[in-house]
């Protein structure tokens, strides 16, 4: 377990940009049986994405987002709160085991989609009230992946992708909130991006406009896919340099 640590250590310090270390992070997680690997930020109160990578499969993603399965994503949830991990079994759950029919369709797609088994982890983001999570993905069920070393490998290697992995770039991976440039902003998304621009967190917003917080941030997921931005930090700078908000 040692010549592990320091291999993969040594291969991330080698990497010397976050395109490098992303193929590093992905191969990591192939040794030890995963297919795909997603990272990011999330804000722990709003648990919104500052940013999100990761190496499902587009069409998966794409869907993923479309159905706006990470506001009730159990997973998105439990990470952005704590740092104990968190699995599930893809394809098995039941409807008395999930708080609501919309997490029993994410589960049952999952196997649809081809993965099985899902392993997440958090850590302590770089800014307060944010967490940084690694989520490991396999077609492999549990059983089978758990007959190695695997829980401590799977411990290792989450803590070396969070320690080492940021951002890429814009065009340095397929982005899973593209443009759609020929689809305007509703009156709604505007609102919200509005109020983003003066300061206001989701509680807030939802406040002024009279609508729930989950309601407010489907608005920002939906105008974020609008303008190809990965947060909506970056949705409100496109936004304002299209002269879409009254400001």
């Amino acid at each position: 377990m040692k010549n592990f640590v320091i291999d993969w250590t040594d291969k991330f310090i080698a990497a010397q940009t976050a395109s490098a270390r992303w193929e590093v992070s992905q191969q990591i997680f192939a040794e030890i049986g995963g297919c795909a690997i997603n990272t990011g930020i999330l804000e722990c109160q709003s648990r919104s994405l500052n940013w999100f990578q990761g190496s499902m499969r587009s069409d998966w993603m794409e869907h993923y987002l479309a159905q706006e399965y990470h506001l009730i994503d159990p997973f998105v949830s439990h990470l952005s709160r704590s740092a104990t991990p968190i699995e599930g079994l893809c394809g098995e759950a039941s409807r008395d085991q999930v708080g609501s029919d919309e997490e029993l369709h994410l589960n049952w797609e999952l196997q649809d989609a081809g993965y099985g088994y899902m392993l997440g982890m958090s850590f302590a983001g770089d800014t307060a009230g944010t967490r940084k999570f690694v989520t490991f993905c396999s077609s492999e069920n549990a059983s089978r992946l758990k007959k190695t070393e695997f829980s401590e490998r799977i411990r290792i290697a989450a803590t070396l992708v969070a320690a080492f992995q940021d951002s890429l770039e814009l065009g340095e991976e397929p982005v899973y909130f593209p443009s759609h440039p020929d689809t305007p902003l509703s009156e709604r998304e505007r609102e919200v991006l509005h109020h983003l621009s003066q300061g206001r967190q989701n509680t807030q917003t939802a406040f002024e406009m009279g609508i729930a917080e989950i309601t407010v941030r489907k608005h920002l997921s939906s105008a974020r896919r609008k303008l190809g931005a990965r947060t909506r930090e970056e949705a409100l700078a496109r936004a304002m340099r299209a002269n879409l908000l009254d400001i």
